[in-house]
Order: structure tokens, then C-alpha cells, then sequence
């Protein structure tokens, strides 16, 4: 059975994809709706999640308070979710990834860039763990790489060639996003390069938190819509774009 991996603040689901390579089985938060989202899906405030029974915990807790991107005039306007965020994984138990912009106050235990994976984009994203990591090489200055139209800048609207969706999706190693979910995303590839490490970590630990199959439906019981989460379709819970058997959902 798989180790169990939850993804806060999943978008359209880069982390949660790398992580499934990495080998876990994924569940995804996130406050909007995600009709392309690939696994288990629950739309509500991350806050309302009960983090019991997860081995390893993603957040990526939003960026554009502290994003380069962001006019700094307009920055106040969005929440700073790291601290709390930070303080409910750590009491929760179980090994976590906090993922964000270079300029957010995250520790920067493992930093990653596009060029580390062969992707065509720079990227650079700082995570804060609560175990050991490894990047796969070394971090790499990214301004000459997009000067050399070696790699693209996934962002805000991007312009002529360079901010072409099917560049985009080539770039970062996605292929199921729209423009808006993938400016908002990181590679697969940084979440598995983590995912792997965090499952090697859980082994070395004996830390998971696997559920018996003969209760997963205590696990996985569908909220009703008054609270919240995503509303059904054609009678049965309809969750990240898959249409699950009556009785049987995300957290």
C-alpha cells in the first residue's frame, strides 16, 4: 500500500503530480475549484483539514504577498499563510515541504531551479523541511539562460513565442494545465525529486501512516455540499475532474 501524501493549496495539482511519481498516494486541498486536478480533491479552507493520518504533508501557501511579480503597492492585499501553515505541520507529526518565492519567509533547507531537472525554465523555489534533502545539482544563475532564449519565463501573461501555452507545458514538464493553473504552478519534477526523499526518510523512520484498504472508506467519507466542498455531478461526488464511486471521496 502506499504511503499517503496530502497537498495543500494544490492548484491544478504540479506538486501533487510529482509527488504521485514519487510514489505516493495524493490527496489535494485547495479553496477554488480544480476541474483538471489529476487525484483526490476536496475544495475547502486548508484551516478545516484534519492533517491526521498523512505521512508527508505539502503546502504551498500563496506567493503573491512576497512574489517580485506582485506591484508592491498591491502586496498587503494577500494573506501570510506561512506561519500559520508552518505552525499546523508541526504539530501535526508528520514530515512536511513548504514551498514558496525565493523573497518568502520559508527556510531555505532545499532550493531548486528548472535547469537541475533539464526543464526549460528557471523557477527558482525555496522549501523548508523537516528532514534531509538533496538537490540533484547545483543552483544555477537564470538570467543568461532566458537572455539565450534557453529557457522561458512561466508567469503573469508572458508575450509573442515565450508565453505560448504549448511552450509553457513543454517547459515545465505539464501537459493538462491552462495558462492561468500553470503560471501558478512548479514542475513535477522538484515535487518527486522531494517526494522520493521523503519517502526514503519515512522508511528510514518506520513513520508511516498507512491505512488498512478495509478502512478507507472511514478515512475517505465525502462532505456534504453545505460545508463547503465540491458539489456533485450526475449523482456522484465529482472530485479533481474524476468521477468517484457514491460514498467514497477525498478526506
Amino acid at each position: 500500500m502506499k504511503p499517503r501524501a496530502l497537498d495543500l493549496f494544490c492548484g491544478a495539482g504540479g506538486a501533487s503530480e510529482g509527488l504521485s511519481w514519487a510514489g505516493f498516494e495524493v490527496y489535494g486541498v485547495d479553496t477554488e475549484a480544480q476541474r483538471r486536478y489529476p487525484f483526490w480533491f476536496l475544495r475547502t479552507d486548508w484551516a478545516t483539514v484534519d492533517l491526521a493520518g498523512y505521512d508527508f504533508i505539502w503546502a504551498s501557501p500563496p506567493c503573491q504577498r512576497f512574489s517580485p511579480a506582485t506591484p508592491a503597492q498591491a502586496r498587503d492585499r494577500y494573506p501570510d499563510l506561512i506561519e500559520p501553515v508552518r505552525r499546523a505541520l508541526e504539530a501535526s507529526g508528520a514530515l512536511y515541504c513548504i514551498e514558496n518565492v525565493p523573497p518568502a519567509p520559508v527556510r531555505p533547507d532545499l532550493v531548486l531551479t528548472g535547469n537541475m531537472f533539464g526543464l526549460g525554465v528557471i523557477r527558482r523555489r525555496h522549501f523548508e523541511l523537516n528532514f534531509a534533502a538533496a538537490a540533484p545539482g547545483p543552483v544555477l544563475s537564470g538570467y543568461g539562460l532566458v537572455k539565450q532564449g534557453k529557457a522561458v519565463t512561466v508567469a503573469g501573461g508572458g508575450g509573442a513565442e515565450k508565453g505560448q501555452l504549448s511552450v509553457w507545458r513543454e517547459a515545465m514538464g505539464i501537459d493538462w494545465m491552462t495558462r492561468r493553473e500553470i503560471a501558478q504552478a512548479i514542475p513535477p519534477a522538484y515535487a518527486e525529486c522531494i517526494g522520493r526523499q521523503a519517502r526514503k526518510a519515512l522508511e528510514d523512520r518506520c513513520f508511516l501512516r498507512w491505512q488498512p484498504e478495509d478502512q478507507a472508506t472511514e478515512v475517505l467519507g465525502v462532505p456534504g455540499p453545505a460545508n463547503g466542498s465540491e458539489l456533485a455531478k450526475n449523482g456522484r461526488p465529482f472530485l479533481g475532474g474524476r468521477n468517484l464511486p457514491a460514498g467514497v471521496g477525498p478526506l
